[in-house]
């Protein structure tokens, strides 16, 4: 192993202070990459097509004319085996492939592998590869790597001191000890370079891989700078957090970018472009990222302010508007299991069935039976059969909730995880595939359809929908959003949340769930979500007035909140509880329609919304008026 400390040097009383440690002739690393780029580029991997990696197999091809048949077939089965595994894994973001090139860079030039925690299957490939490598392409690729460390050594001896401090002093934030490890081969990936788990870096050398000279140096301080990385992203997260925003996912990445860039171009030769200029990373998903370093880092990085204040104006300004609501359209357990709970309460004979948002289902049923062989029939009967006796009795119970979460929760797996029922499970699993053969395509293709519709509507009104209800509901709304899981059937009222599990389930053919009204009763059920922490506050007012919270109350006041919201923002929109005859209804299993409250939501709660009076006073005269009207 051929191992070269980059040092400054210092008072004779001091030890050296490495700031890069440079290892070139690590043999089975230097294979094992070449192997991976060649393994992508058989592949047809999009990446295998970019500079650094993109003449790899040229180079492989020019070799390969001087072995033996045996040989070419045992480096192309190399290459094959690679393609079919340890190609397609990326040592950025997965562990154990990260794990396998420290391995292998401990490894150094040693004979075999034995000793090594290595894959057998990864380890059997590389040995047999191995004498073909080191006949054919090592000896270039050493003296690459080689050269490649002299040049970069050289203006690390240089300017290195500077550098480092201008970045240590940037980040607050101690460099390695004994110096940060750069692993030199002669292909590394389609970026030239990286860095992974355990500060493991490794810097390609080949002539196209764009590190030679100031961009090398600039490249090993860059991915050195990651070291830092959980500490900054946890404060500018934090920052982000603080200002109700989104941290923009590249952000921590274009600071480096930004601040290694800044070093060196104040070391390097006039005129140096740096390596995110060079290679246009500002115009791959850090648009609008380098004008607001330049405004708000830069004068830090030239001695003005703080670190701890121009991170967060960084994570204010770049930091990304939470979305409103988020959405599920291909929960394909969860819709399977929503229309056989529509199809369970038809054969039931409820009366719920004949409701708009589940009387489809029964057509839908009837008109592709014809479809199913006998087999599949009664398998689908007997499923209809289970709801109808047990899973279809009502979306309120522990088990229909316990079982919605995990069946949301699973997407669209091919098998159901061993959380659920098991004789639901099992049942599911069952008609599984008829489901999917026959009426998924036209279910998934409604949902995706309304969530289009619905998305559109909130681009449009959803900011002011948001701030009219924070100021009736005192609410912080979740900055992922809320998820809004899109099924062609719900339950009779076309939509429904549950508070514990925070699910919010809408219908995607319930003729009640389109365009304004799909667009309130999303914010309705979002609602929900703080039913708790309403009913504790009318209690509040309640215990005052020495009267009883009526149970129906806080869902009437989601009702009115929401339709006088969408109304704001669309003067002739029609609330549902007006359209739909909600006022009629025995809401939440009360005993009487909740008619009752429409005048006192009317002269207490309307005229807090509309900007008069504390939210207590209006709750306590809302109370006083719903207690006269039971009289």
């Amino acid at each position: 192993m051929a191992i070269l400390v980059v040092s400054i040097a210092a008072p004779a009383v001091t030890a050296p202070s490495p700031i890069f440690r440079f290892e070139s002739d690590e043999f089975w690393l230097n294979l094992h990459s070449f192997l991976y780029v060649l393994g992508r580029a058989e592949d047809k991997f999009a990446d295998a097509r970019r500079e650094p990696v993109a003449h790899a197999p040229a180079e492989a091809q020019r070799g390969l004319q001087s072995l033996t048949d045996v040989e070419r077939q045992t480096w192309a089965d190399a290459v094959a085996a690679y393609g079919r595994g340890a190609s397609r894994t990326d040592p950025l973001f997965e562990r154990p492939a990260a794990l396998l090139e420290s391995r292998l860079a401990d490894a150094d030039d040693a004979p075999t592998l034995d000793g090594t925690d290595v894959d057998p299957a990864v380890r059997d490939v590389l040995e047999r590869a191995a004498a073909i490598y080191r006949k054919v392409w090592w000896p270039a690729h050493r003296a690459a790597n080689r050269a490649w460390i002299t040049a970069t050594a050289q203006l690390v001896n240089a300017n290195g001191r500077t550098v480092l401090d201008f970045i240590t002093r940037a980040y607050q934030s101690p460099w390695p000890a004994d110096g940060y490890p750069v692993h030199v081969a002669a292909y590394s990936n389609w970026a030239g370079a990286f860095s992974t788990y355990g500060n493991f870096l490794v810097v390609a050398s080949n002539a196209n891989a764009g590190t030679s000279g100031w961009a090398g140096f600039e490249t090993v301080f860059h991915e050195g700078i990651h070291t830092f990385d959980d500490v900054i992203e946890a404060r500018l997260d934090a920052d982000a957090r603080r200002a109700r925003k989104t941290l923009h996912r590249n952000l921590s990445h274009a600071l480096i970018f930004f601040t290694a860039g800044e070093a060196v171009r104040r070391v390097a030769p006039a005129g140096y472009v740096t390596v995110a200029d060079a290679s246009g990373v500002w115009s791959r998903g850090m648009t609008g990222l380098k004008e607001a370093l330049t405004e708000i880092w830069l004068p830090y990085l030239n001695g003005v302010g703080t670190r701890d204040a121009a991170l967060a104006a960084l994570a204010e300004r770049t930091g990304i508007e939470p979305p409103t609501f988020t959405y599920g359209t291909d929960d394909f357990w969860l819709n399977l299991h929503h229309f056989l709970y529509a199809l369970g309460l038809a054969e039931a004979k409820s009366p719920d069935a004949s409701r708009p948002a589940l009387a489809p289902a029964a057509t839908e049923r009837q008109r592709a039976i014809a479809q199913l062989t006998s087999d599949e029939q009664q398998a689908w009967a007997d499923a209809v059969t289970l709801y109808a006796t047990d899973w279809s009795g009502g979306t309120g119970d522990r088990k229909f909730a316990s079982a919605v979460v995990a069946l949301a929760n699973a997407g669209n797996v091919p098998t159901l995880p061993t959380d659920i029922d098991p004789a639901l499970r099992a049942m599911l699993e069952r008609v599984a595939p008829i489901y999917r053969r026959v009426w998924w395509r036209g279910h998934v293709t409604a949902n995706r359809a309304w969530q289009a519709q619905n998305a559109a509507l909130v681009a449009q009104y959803g900011s002011a929908i948001r701030s009219y209800l924070a100021h009736a509901y005192p609410i912080d709304w979740p900055l992922e959003g809320r998820l809004v899981h899109v099924t062609a059937y719900a339950n009779f009222g076309g939509a429904y949340s549950l508070v514990n599990g925070g699910l919010l389930v809408v219908s995607s053919v319930d003729p009640g769930m389109q365009a304004q009204s799909g667009l309130e009763m999303v914010f309705h059920e979002a609602l929900h979500q703080w039913d708790p922490q309403t009913f504790a506050a009318l209690t509040v007012q309640a215990r005052k007035l020495n009267v009883v919270v009526p149970q129906d109350l806080p869902h009437a006041m989601i009702f009115f909140t929401a339709g006088e919201a969408v109304k704001r923002v669309s003067s002739d929109y029609v609330p549902y509880m007006e359209r739909f005859g909600i006022w009629d209804v025995k809401l939440s299993g009360a005993s009487l329609p909740a008619s009752r409250f429409k005048q006192p939501l009317l002269e207490a709660w309307k005229p807090f919304l509309d900007g008069r009076g504390s939210r207590e006073d209006a709750l306590a005269a809302l109370l006083a008026r719903a207690a006269a009207g039971s009289k």
